[in-house]
């Protein structure tokens, strides 16, 4: 009995020595932690680390391109600078030595500091956006040894456009989000935006970022470069012929389309007036400085006689050779519709050459609503797959109204609206053998690598009229122009040119406006195998008593196709 209970209590003395030895060891290691946390910098920076959400690493925009690669818009590493306002001892006198260097208004600057500095809680600012290395760098030394105690500079990006005025409505602008907001630059906003990459770090609970904790988990992937069908230097010259043609007239503005009319690329497209894309915010709400060629919605008159005549033919509801008389003037439905003076008996390619009203209203009202059939099967009254922001389809005439004096202002273009690259892309199809083609404003896109990743070939959207009525066309339009009666403004010598002039009242609040007008001229050459087709359309020239197609829009298409011709036709479309 006293054996079994010494060994009892040998065994409770072995569990308490090993129950206090374990103790020992427990409160060993935990004064060695506390002692750690207390003393141990590094310790006592590891316990204040967290992991921070990812920050998003914008890609750089793709560029965009002539045919030829010339540089059109493209982006680039910008810095901003921030600060603590609250820390700063005299705003004035750092918005005044700063200013400078980065060509900003110290006004402005001044301003939107002060605003800053007003709010107490703001620690952070944006004091100067899109800076470049060497002003960064300026500022840097300026600012070493003031009284901004916490400062940095941000990696950012800013847009250029090396050609400035430069096809601007075309191309359009990006805002300081680094979104397209019109143009190419909107339409085409996520083929060159790229991929946003992340990036995550260790922060301090005060806010700090952990030195080398950077860690990159998804690279940014840059945009694609879109390449356009203009040619830069064409489009140059084309925008400064246009800008002369519009002071001369003290014109409200204008449209130049050049096109190649068998494969519907795009060489120029312009718009008068233009603007700076540097500083393009200013502009892309006005509607004086949109992209005339697609959203200029106006009648065309007399150039609209072309789609008349071609469709009439077509129809074999005329022939070349059937004759029309024009007394001047000619009744339908009590409305009187007019020419400037009798033409007499008059053939097609004499009422085409006078641009008589009164034959073509004729021609109109044989045809009935098949006009209208063909102005449909033109792609008037329908939008072109071009992508670009603001594009109008027109207007035409409802068809339960439609009526003979509808076929006869339909007829030589008025009661109906058009735009400009609809015209254009309905005379392509006219003179180029029947074919109406898809207009081609991008060429290639490519990837950052300088890889073709999408080309944009000639397409057919639809036949509309036979080889045979094409080439009786080109014969007509000829004869308007080098006729020793034709449009004398668009001869060029050496060079067999066609073509056809418009003059159009405009509408304002559904009535004509007789001191306002469009004047037009279109043409192509050479004559024999069209190879450019051009648009050219002058809105509201002034004396408006002396303007015509003829004389306002006609001498602006001969001074750019001579010097296309002058410099080498090889060198612009090629």
């Amino acid at each position: 009995m006293k054996s079994k209970n010494r060994k009892y209590k040998s065994r409770i003395r072995s569990i308490q020595l090993t129950g206090f030895v374990m103790f020992l060891l427990v409160l060993f290691v935990s004064v060695s932690l506390f002692w750690r946390g207390l003393f141990d910098v590094n310790a006592q920076q590891l316990k204040e680390y967290r992991y921070c959400q990812p920050d998003i690493i914008l890609p750089m925009r793709g560029q965009i391109l002539d045919r030829n690669g010339k540089i059109l818009a493209q982006s680039r590493e910008a810095y901003t600078l921030h600060c603590n306002p609250q820390e700063m001892d005299n705003p004035e006198l750092f918005i005044n030595q700063i200013a400078p260097i980065v060509n900003f208004d110290e006004q402005i600057a001044l301003s939107d500091l002060k605003k800053a500095i007003s709010n107490t809680e703001r620690k952070d600012a944006e004091i100067f956006k899109k800076m470049n290395e060497s002003q960064m760098e300026r500022i840097k030394k300026l600012v070493k040894n003031s009284s901004i105690c916490n400062y940095n500079f941000v990696i950012d990006q800013k847009r250029e456009y090396p050609k400035r005025y430069l096809a601007a409505s075309l191309i359009g602008w990006v805002g300081d989000d680094k979104t397209g907001l019109s143009g190419l630059e909107y339409s085409y906003n996520n083929i060159l935006a790229g991929i946003p990459g992340r990036k995550v770090y260790n922060r301090s609970f005060s806010g700090n970022k952990v030195p080398g904790s950077e860690e990159i988990i998804q690279p940014p992937i840059q945009g694609d470069t879109i390449v356009l069908a203009i040619d830069e230097k064409l489009q140059s010259k084309v925008e400064s012929i246009l800008e002369m043609h519009v002071e001369r007239w003290n014109a409200k503005g204008g449209t130049v389309i050049i096109m190649e009319p068998k494969t519907g690329e795009i060489l120029a497209m312009a718009s008068n007036p233009s603007f700076d894309l540097n500083n393009g915010g200013e502009f892309i709400l006005d509607s004086d400085f949109s992209n005339k060629a697609v959203s200029m919605n106006y009648e065309p008159g007399s150039i609209f006689k072309s789609i008349t005549a071609a469709s009439a033919l077509e129809l074999g509801v005329v022939s070349p050779e059937d004759e029309f008389e024009c007394e001047g003037q000619i009744w339908v439905e009590n409305k009187q519709i007019q020419c400037m003076f009798p033409h007499g008996i008059q053939k097609m390619t004499d009422y085409m050459r006078n641009s008589c009203n009164v034959a073509l209203a004729q021609v109109g009202m044989k045809m009935g609503i098949r006009l209208l059939d063909f102005v449909e099967k033109f792609n008037f009254g329908s939008l072109y797959p071009l992508n670009l922001l603001g594009q109008e389809s027109g207007i035409l005439p409802s068809r339960d109204y439609y009526s003979d004096l509808e076929a006869a202002n339909v007829s030589f273009g008025t009661s109906i609206s058009v735009t400009p690259i609809q015209i254009i892309s309905a005379y392509a199809a006219i003179i180029n053998g029947g074919d109406l083609m898809k207009p081609i404003l991008i060429k290639e896109i490519r990837d950052s690598n300088g890889k073709i990743v999408n080309s944009f070939k000639p397409e057919i959207l639809k036949k509309i009229i036979s080889t045979e009525t094409s080439k009786e066309m080109v014969s007509i339009l000829q004869n308007v122009v080098q006729n020793k009666y034709g449009c004398s403004n668009a001869k060029i010598k050496g060079m067999p040119v066609g073509g056809k002039t418009g003059t159009a009242k405009k509408v304002t609040n559904g009535q004509y406006q007789n001191d306002k007008i469009i004047c037009s001229f279109i043409g192509f050459f050479p004559a024999d195998e069209p190879e450019y087709l051009i648009l050219v359309s002058i809105d509201e020239p002034h004396p408006y008593g002396d303007a015509y197609g003829s004389t306002v829009a006609a001498p602006a298409f001969k001074d750019i196709s001579e010097w296309i011709i002058r410099i080498g036709q090889n060198n612009v479309s090629n």
